[in-house]
């Protein structure tokens, strides 16, 4: 999973990538933890990129995306960007490797 931490990194990756993964991950909560699991679960069997951007590390990064996307902070919050738009996102526990899975293949 790439770490994405300026807001010149989310820009590139809006531009360069068509579709892909994104996760707001809090690098203390367990929650996060768990739902930082099930991403890496899923992108073991994805073609797709996954990116991570660290919340304590890249809040300017978090709010960015916030705003660009017009979805409200979260975390741990997930998003498949299909074409710079948000096609499906979820947060907490709502982040599973089944429901990323269904999220894709219905795109």
């Amino acid at each position: 999973m790439k770490q994405i931490v300026t807001g010149e990194g989310f820009q590139n990756l809006l531009q360069q990538e068509n579709e892909f993964i994104l996760l707001k991950h809090s690098l203390t909560c367990p929650i996060s933890a768990s739902a930082k699991t099930e991403v890496e679960g899923f992108e073991q069997s994805t073609d797709l990129g996954v990116y991570l951007i660290p919340i304590q590390e890249a809040r300017d990064v978090s709010q960015l995306v916030a705003e660009q996307l017009e979805i409200s902070h979260e975390s741990p919050q997930a998003f498949h960007i299909k074409g710079a738009e948000v096609k499906w996102h979820a947060s907490h526990f709502d982040i599973t490797r089944a429901n990323l899975s269904q999220a894709v293949s219905e795109q």
